[in-house]
């Protein structure tokens, strides 16, 4: 009987683990270049969630969320194009990687990359963007 609740423990942990990496969604882009680019807060921000904003640099800023000790935090890509994009996908891969993909609604631009973010045990902070072809 013990065994058997300790495997559907697990299998539950397994299914909630999958669910939890698995974070998908859509978003409209912030178009920042008239109003100024303003970093979202990160308490208004919860695990995993994305953000992009459209710069004045011809650059579209990804910000994206994750929980590290108890504690939300922010981390950026950003990736320049002229592109006129105003919608974005994205996908969780695992906790410190996420595909990207940009595009437009009135035509077929797009721009697909990945950004990732962590925090080092030193506490310095890594971040970049991977580009997917």
């Amino acid at each position: 009987m013990r065994k058997l609740s300790t495997i559907a423990l697990l299998l539950i942990a397994t299914i909630c683990f999958a669910r939890h990496i698995a974070s998908k969604g859509v978003v409209s882009i912030t178009d920042a270049r008239k109003t100024g680019e303003q970093e979202p807060d990160n308490a208004k921000h919860k695990q995993h969630d994305v953000v992009v904003c459209r710069t004045k640099d011809r650059a579209y800023t990804v910000y994206f969320f994750r929980t590290e000790t108890d504690t939300v935090r922010r981390f950026q890509g950003t990736w320049g194009t002229d592109d006129d994009l105003n919608k974005a996908s994205y996908k969780w891969l695992n906790d410190t990687l996420v595909s990207i993909r940009l595009y437009s609604t009135k035509s077929k631009k797009q721009a697909m990359f990945q950004v990732f973010g962590r925090h080092l045990p030193d506490g310095t902070k890594r971040t970049g963007i991977i580009r997917k072809n």
